[in-house]
């Protein structure tokens, strides 16, 4: 494949300084109260001081530190641009094996999509490729002027992509482009993406170029999520920074993430102090990488996601509309691939499970881990992976 991992011994020059986990202030800042608690004690003398050094907030910058100092990079050879509309691409990995069909894959708008194709050994397209699918990745790049707020006309290519123009004007175009009908996949918010064109898809084509559509942790009722109950509460703040800010930037969404489960990044950092094994390591400095590598979100595409999706729920409630029609997983007639992470926190079981319920014939697999975990963690080759190529496999026998 065209991902290595460099490993640069102490003293070399690295390729790129590690800032993650961001924003680190915040971390620091949801732990002072517990060191100021404990300082502030009757029962702390200086005999007890070196209570401290064993604290969490103590293991956690330890833990960020030997992060920062980590000498695994990933590093990528650009794949070859079979499409290109913008600033959106859609690279080509070819199959390595006796050719069986094309998967076209989609990124969330909000995270970089290399997440598909992380490590030797933890990328989805690597799997795919060796076991005979040709996989091309769309993306989505970053934000590089002033979007224009949301209504807008139809964008040019010089203008921003809001979530309703990167199925009408981007995947669609590209999917009536192609000779022969593909499978359809979509991680996260990318699966919705991908739910929406794999409908107008057949709702525009005989036959349709869709083939079938998969879902990885994707959400379909934003009631069952943690972030909906804290959104409503704060609606009218939500709608005016996505008002005021024409591109929201990267440490303003980590911050929204970090709000959802805030022990869990400074607990991940505890436990990358006190791993042991250099392979874990190597896999968890990769997988911060990701995490502090966010893109910035245009104005269009958070009202979207942080108002209509997230506090109006306007999927389950069958408002979402693209290109005049109401989007819903019930119009979707492909065979249709569900995979479900029973420990995800962003993407609850239980807003995953509507979708599973409302599309008839799908076919629901679980997997006991989390968000990220589904798709880079130590057992994904098992317990995603193949599975999932067995899958197709069904279909294209």
């Amino acid at each position: 494949m065209n991902v290595r991992i460099q490993h640069y011994e102490e003293g070399t020059p690295s390729p790129a300084h590690r800032s993650g986990p961001r924003p680190l202030g915040l971390y620091y800042a949801l732990m002072q109260p517990l060191m100021t608690q404990t300082i502030q004690s009757p029962l702390f003398t200086a005999e007890t001081k070196k209570t401290l050094e064993e604290a969490p907030l103590s293991h956690f910058l330890k833990g960020v530190k030997r992060y920062h100092n980590a000498p695994w990079f990933r590093e990528e050879t650009a794949p070859e641009i079979v499409w290109q509309k913008g600033r959106v691409k859609v690279f080509h990995y070819p199959h390595t094996h006796t050719y069986k069909s094309t998967i076209l894959l989609i990124p969330s708008m909000i995270n970089k999509s290399y997440i598909y194709n992380l490590a030797p050994g933890h990328s989805l397209i690597e799997h795919l490729c060796n076991d005979g699918y040709s996989v091309q990745l769309m993306d989505w790049s970053e934000p590089t002027s002033t979007p224009t707020p949301e209504p807008s006309p139809k964008p040019t290519e010089a203008e921003s992509i809001s979530v309703e123009s990167s199925i009408t004007d981007y995947i669609l175009p590209y999917l009536n482009s192609l000779k022969e009908p593909v499978h359809l996949g979509g991680y996260c918010m990318g699966g919705l993406l991908a739910l929406a064109a794999a409908q107008l898809s057949g709702a525009q084509q005989t036959p349709s170029k869709v083939k079938s559509l998969s879902l990885f942790a994707t959400p379909w009722d934003f009631s069952k999520t943690e972030a909906h109950s804290q959104m409503v509460k704060a609606r009218m703040a939500y709608e005016m920074m996505v008002k005021a800010l024409p591109i929201i930037p990267v440490d303003i969404l980590q911050t929204q993430f970090v709000m959802l489960a805030p022990m869990a990044t400074i607990n991940r950092f505890c436990h990358y102090y006190d791993t042991a094994d250099e392979n874990s390591l190597k896999l968890m400095t990769l997988m911060e990488d990701w995490l502090a590598d966010g893109v910035p979100v245009e104005q269009s595409v958070a009202h979207t996601v942080a108002i209509n999706w997230f506090i109006k729920n306007v999927t389950v409630n069958k408002q979402w509309r693209v290109n005049g029609e109401i989007i819903h997983p019930e119009n979707i007639t492909c065979p249709t691939f569900i995979a479900m992470p029973e420990k995800d926190i962003l993407v609850p079981p239980a807003s995953c499970a509507t979708l599973a319920e409302t599309q008839s014939g799908g076919h629901i697999h679980k997997v006991k881990t989390g968000h990220i975990g589904l798709m880079v963690g130590r057992k994904c080759h098992e317990t995603f992976f193949k599975p999932y190529s067995a899958w197709l496999d069904h279909l294209t026998d």
